[in-house]
């Protein structure tokens, strides 16, 4: 079956592409194939994240609704709801959590098997665009100010990290040695240990990169 949209979500996992096609999650072998229906929500499907054993998504109920489903098929599993939100909600899973923006402007997490929410990051009435977790940290970027901040997973303050982006809306991927910053104004190189900023495109992007995919790589 072919994809209804532009662009849709996807993640990457041992040689399998989960993709959300409107409301519907997809499986397919990153060497080609048919694509296999895991589960159909009830919703537009705005992100979602595997850890190998489940994939988890978003849909874009007035409260935001988060499921999962077994990575080979099964019964989609509802974990709960947030705040509800306008723009596509970023989700991470990290051992046995989920990270995810909720409204737009917190982070919050949640055990993968379901239950309470715990808000770790509130920047109202600043918007963050995206976040990602690396090692022991995890990133989110800020709307407003552009900056990029960096809290311990372990506990503590965020604390500003690489140099302010020029661009509104961003976009965030990591790659072993850097994480890449793209926004509608370029993208920028930033070093893990250091928070270096190396601008690699400087230009104003055609398409808003917000709504669009984002950006990957495949080592």
């Amino acid at each position: 079956a072919g994809i209804s949209e532009e662009t849709v979500p996807f993640v990457i996992h041992e040689g399998v592409i989960y993709l959300a096609d409107r409301w519907t999650i997809r499986r397919v072998s990153s060497d080609g194939g048919n694509t296999e229906i895991l589960a159909v929500g009830s919703f537009t499907i705005t992100t979602l994240a595997t850890d190998g054993a489940f994939v988890y998504w978003i849909e874009a109920d007035p409260m935001n609704v988060i499921r999962k489903v077994p990575v080979m098929g099964g019964e989609a599993v509802f974990l709960g709801t947030g705040s509800g939100g306008p723009f596509p909600n970023a989700l991470q899973v990290r051992g046995d959590k989920l990270y995810w923006i909720d409204h737009d402007s917190r982070i919050v997490l949640m055990p993968v098997s379901g239950g309470d929410m715990t808000v770790l990051v509130e920047q109202s009435p600043q918007h963050i665009s995206d976040l990602l977790i690396h090692g022991d940290h995890l990133y989110y970027a800020l709307v407003s100010s552009g900056s990029l901040e960096r809290l311990p997973l372990a506990g503590g303050e965020p604390r500003p990290f690489a140099t302010p982006s020029a661009s509104a809306w961003t976009r965030l991927h990591a790659t072993p040695d850097h994480l890449l910053r793209l926004g509608q104004l370029g993208l920028d190189r930033i070093d893990w240990s250091t928070g270096a900023t190396t601008s690699l495109l400087a230009q104003d992007m055609e398409q808003d990169v917000f709504f669009a995919g984002g950006l990957t790589s495949i080592a």
